[in-house]
């Protein structure tokens, strides 16, 4: 049985003289951490309301992992055979939103890459060999409800599904009355109300350090997704590599160490911080044009900071490399 870590904090952020209470809930799930910073909750939140957030996490864990036996798992199941199969309403929704966001991005962000990920290793080791990546060949066709493949692929939905939790993580809040919030799923967010009188305020981390390099006044709405090469790495042949892969060559991208995306559509937003990441400087603002992304951060190969020129962030040129 899982074990869930429910850790509670009780702080007062003072404005115009006078307390705001923030709770910090934070659980386990989703192999993350996922915080919930919730401002005056309401009364029983912690009896109704955090067991309710616990029980959705579990079902949506269940239903999109990439292994065992739920809605993604099944389905993955007859599309590595070549065939044909349908699934369930949200899973479809989710897949039927990948591949849109694949085409927009003519291909950078790519759903059907699940037997690359799964040949470099990502998912199970800290060290992994040389690999050759397999050439996915398959093309994935979506007709009514059936999703078929006609030669082996897998569905993997890590570049989209955070998105799609936060979404389901807020309209749950919003059936308890809980309209002011942040939910963090794994350091991407999505931003609920503000904090009292004052907007939430949130940072975007230095991808090289400890720190941050901006903090952004967050509005009602705003989804902040961010990728990058600090996560889930490994040494291959000594060298220290990334999971995110370039669907044009399936092996670790290059184009870019980081990317932030604010967007008001969580699952575009999550989407677009990988497309961008593997577009690198050159593309990443054709390509966001193209996903009708107007705010994004993107930091290149040599620390050099970019953005779009809506982005209104205060930000450097550069950054300071970890000594």
């Amino acid at each position: 049985m899982r074990t869930w870590l429910v850790l509670t904090a009780m702080f007062a952020l003072l404005a115009c003289a006078r307390p705001e209470p923030v709770t910090q809930i934070d659980l386990l799930a989703f192999s993350s951490t996922v915080s919930f910073s919730i401002y005056a909750p309401p009364d029983g939140f912690h009896d109704n309301v955090v067991p309710a957030l616990e029980q959705r996490m579990q079902e949506l864990e269940v239903q999109w992992r990439s292994f065992g036996d739920g809605a993604l798992a099944t389905l993955n199941h007859t599309l590595e055979s070549g065939g044909c199969a349908t699934t369930d309403s949200d899973t479809l929704e989710l897949v039927l939103a990948a591949t849109k966001y694949a085409r927009q991005s003519n291909g950078l962000f790519d759903p059907t890459l699940g037997l690359a990920v799964d040949a470099w290793g990502f998912r199970d080791y800290d060290q992994i060999e040389s690999v050759v990546a397999p050439k996915v060949k398959g093309k994935l066709t979506i007709e009514g409800t059936r999703i078929c493949s006609d030669a082996p692929l897998r569905i993997d939905l890590g570049g989209i599904a955070k998105g799609a939790i936060v979404l389901e993580l807020a309209q749950l809040l919003e059936t308890f009355n809980v309209h002011n919030a942040i939910i963090n799923v794994g350091g991407d967010l999505l931003v609920l109300g503000t904090r009292g009188d004052k907007p939430w305020r949130v940072a975007i981390q230095h991808p090289r350090k400890p720190g941050v390099i901006a903090r952004i006044d967050a509005a009602d709405g705003d989804a902040i997704f961010s990728s990058g090469d600090y996560h889930r790495r490994a040494i291959q042949d000594g060298k220290v590599t990334h999971h995110i892969l370039d669907p044009r060559t399936q092996a670790p991208s290059t184009g870019a160490i980081a990317t932030t995306v604010i967007h008001a559509n969580p699952l575009l937003a999550d989407a677009a911080a990988t497309a961008l990441l593997v577009a690198g400087v050159d593309e990443y603002e054709a390509i966001a044009a193209k996903l009708n992304i107007t705010r994004a951060v993107l930091i290149d190969q040599e620390l050099g900071v970019h953005s779009l020129p809506h982005t209104d962030i205060e930000l450097p040129t550069t950054l300071t490399p970890a000594r």
